[in-house]
């Protein structure tokens, strides 16, 4: 059995989301490139369906392991690396996906340290590009 991601929306408006990604490790250890928020996800705007996003604030609670979050592309990019315990990161200007060729818009998340018993909650808010 492999660790369980989670990710349910707390608002997914037309402009502006809420998502809670909660994370439980098992046996089988860290996770990979794992869809933390998939734009496809997200509800169409006025503009219609998004295909990008931007990150207002992240709010994380991990229990002994590291995470790091990651726009996918051809090569994923860092958006933003996640010490173990608790943090919280407000942007004055919103983050913006660099991930460069292939980009696809969606966010992944990545473990270091996950083992069985573990858990961990990621609050991403953020907007539509």
């Amino acid at each position: 059995m492999a660790a369980i991601v989670k990710t349910t929306f707390q608002l997914n408006g037309s402009f502006k989301f809420i998502a809670v990604v909660q994370i439980t490790g098992d046996a089988a250890g860290d996770i990979s490139q794992v869809d933390a928020v998939q734009v496809s996800a997200l509800t169409a705007g006025i503009g219609g369906v998004p295909t990008e996003f931007k990150i207002d604030s992240v709010d994380w609670e991990f229990t002994g392991f590291t995470g790091s979050l990651n726009w996918h592309g051809d090569v994923d990019t860092l958006a933003l690396a996640l010490p173990q315990y608790d943090g919280s990161i407000q942007f004055t200007q919103p983050l913006n996906n660099d991930a460069g060729a292939g980009k696809d818009g969606d966010l992944h998340l990545t473990t270091n340290g996950l083992g069985a018993g573990m858990t961990g909650t990621i609050i991403i808010k953020g907007r539509h590009k």
